[in-house]
């Protein structure tokens, strides 16, 4: 009996924290400075990689030197969410082959690309779905509000998100404007 109040406390708590989350997210143009995004993904997900190597691995395929007037913590709450539900949701037990990808580039000047997918179990949510707060998947034990929180952030960092249909497991697809360094001055253009 203590153990399973215990649980539910947990999952209240969680609860509470996720939503918090989700409806405080309140930046300001002072909240965006020039990031290394690639620097940024590249450090985080070496990082994360050890949590979730007992069940996936993470591959990455990330250009270097692309930058964005960007909210470091939000960003990486969006990679953290991410893995979280890959974590949460995409597989059942450790296989070999089990595993999360991303990739950074720069898609046409002035325009970065982040792809996330994973080859998990098949992803059954639309686009309206995955962002409406509460919605989750069938199987899901989820809040529902991973997806919200995510467009959230795409949306303040003037971004677009898409999700793509996939056989296997789960892809998003996200575009941000780049910000353009001249090399020779240092200066944005």
């Amino acid at each position: 009996v203590i153990n399973q109040l215990e649980q539910h406390l947990r999952k209240f708590e969680e609860t509470i924290s996720e939503t918090k989350k989700v409806i405080e997210l309140d930046l300001d143009s002072t909240d965006f400075v020039k990031i290394n995004l690639s620097k940024l993904m590249n450090d985080y997900l070496s990082i994360r990689s050890a949590d979730f190597r007992e069940i996936f691995k993470i591959e990455k395929k990330i250009e270097n030197g692309l930058f964005i007037k960007g909210n470091e913590t939000t960003l990486k709450e969006v990679l953290n969410q991410l893995l979280r539900n890959t974590f949460l949701h995409a597989f059942d037990k450790y296989e070999a082959t089990n595993r999360a990808y991303f990739s950074l580039k720069s898609k046409k000047f002035g325009e970065i690309k982040i792809v996330f997918s994973n080859n998990g179990k098949k992803f059954i949510l639309t686009k309206e779905d995955f962002i409406k707060k509460g919605e989750k998947g069938r199987n899901s034990n989820g809040l529902g509000l991973g997806g919200n929180y995510i467009n959230k952030v795409v949306e303040a960092h003037n971004g677009k998100l898409f999700i793509v249909e996939n056989a296997k497991g789960f892809k998003i697809i996200i575009k941000i404007d780049r910000v353009i360094i001249n090399r020779r001055e240092g200066r944005n253009l």
